[in-house]
């Protein structure tokens, strides 16, 4: 039996004169005004720019000391100053942030397509001036614009305090390209996820479904891809897990670095090879204090991630694709 419509956010929108622009902007329209509304994703914006109050909090704590330090006071906050690498600190702010990131994604476009497959809402839709390609690019352009705005609000935030706080410092003269590097990586990130979450959607007639397969492919392969290099760390360096120091994994981990790391083969570790190399990654770790002794895992091959990360977005697009089509209502 079929069950009422479920979404009619842009039911209306698509007789009206919207359509003049193209059916998929109004329905990417009507989805990004959905979207923005719930409180919800802007509570995780809010989280997901922990790291960056972290940063704020440890940069004024050695201001302080350098204000009122005397001798190795001043040495200890002039070194912290000189050691930062403000690109790198974003970079690592957009790794922590990712878990906010996958729901953000979960609640923007887990039920985009799945709860039209339930309510058989596609034969509504496909049948007046929209073709697939507008109602796929307009799903795919509603979530994406969703989740890139929600996103970028703390790294462009940041952004904007450094440059006018952090001057002093190093922010940009450091490295002059990091607003155009931050500004050219929020969007393919923003893209992968919005692929991604269209594709799983595609597949499902429940979003509550879709959104847990989702979030199951994201951690359990992060945790396949951590406890499969860690075997073979093992493996080629004798490296026993015996709760080591983490001075002690960061000098087993060094020679690793020029092998192929397994944990970027997750869906957070394509996302965060490709940030890397876009940012400009220094090989810096996400370590404020000195000597912590804490690994930094270099960015992947270049060329290889670029091509996981595209058949993630044209693999999910393509699943998307054959799965949208309208169908008989059946009573």
């Amino acid at each position: 039996m079929s069950s009422p419509v479920f979404d009619l956010s842009y039911r209306n929108a698509l007789s009206s004169k919207l359509l003049s622009r193209g059916p998929w902007w109004a329905i990417a329209r009507q989805i990004l005004k959905v979207n923005l509304k719930k409180r919800g994703l802007w509570v995780l914006t809010a989280f997901s720019g922990w790291w960056y109050l972290i940063l704020i909090i440890t940069v004024y704590v050695f201001e302080q000391i350098a204000v009122q330090g005397q001798g190795n006071g001043i040495h200890r906050a002039n070194t912290f100053f000189q050691r930062v690498q403000w690109g790198d600190q974003m970079l690592h702010a957009m790794q922590f942030g990712q878990i906010f990131l996958l729901f953000m994604a979960l609640m923007c476009g887990a039920g985009s397509i799945a709860n039209d497959n339930r309510s058989n809402a596609l034969l509504v839709y496909l049948s007046r001036r929209c073709t697939k390609a507008d109602y796929l690019f307009g799903k795919w352009l509603g979530i994406f614009l969703s989740i890139l705005i929600a996103y970028s609000v703390p790294h462009l935030f940041f952004l904007l305090y450094g440059s006018l706080t952090y001057l002093d410092y190093g922010f940009i003269s450091r490295d002059p390209w990091v607003p155009l590097r931050l500004i050219a990586a929020l969007p393919i990130i923003a893209a992968i996820y919005a692929s991604l979450v269209v594709g799983i959607s595609s597949m499902f007639n429940q979003g509550r479904i879709a959104g847990a397969v989702l979030a199951a492919t994201y951690f359990l392969s992060n945790l396949f891809t951590k406890a499969v290099q860690m075997v073979l760390m093992m493996q080629m360096f004798g490296h026993e897990p015996d709760r080591p120091s983490r001075r002690q994994m960061a000098q087993d981990f060094a020679p690793a670095q020029g092998f192929v790391n397994m944990f970027h083969l997750s869906i957070d570790g394509i996302v965060n090879g490709l940030a890397k190399h876009v940012m400009g990654f220094k090989g810096t770790n996400y370590s404020l204090l000195q000597n912590s002794g804490l690994p930094a895992i270099h960015a992947p091959t270049l060329g290889i991630w670029v091509g996981l990360a595209l058949v993630v977005v044209v693999g999910s697009l393509g699943i998307a694709w054959r799965r949208i089509r309208a169908v008989e209502v059946v009573q």
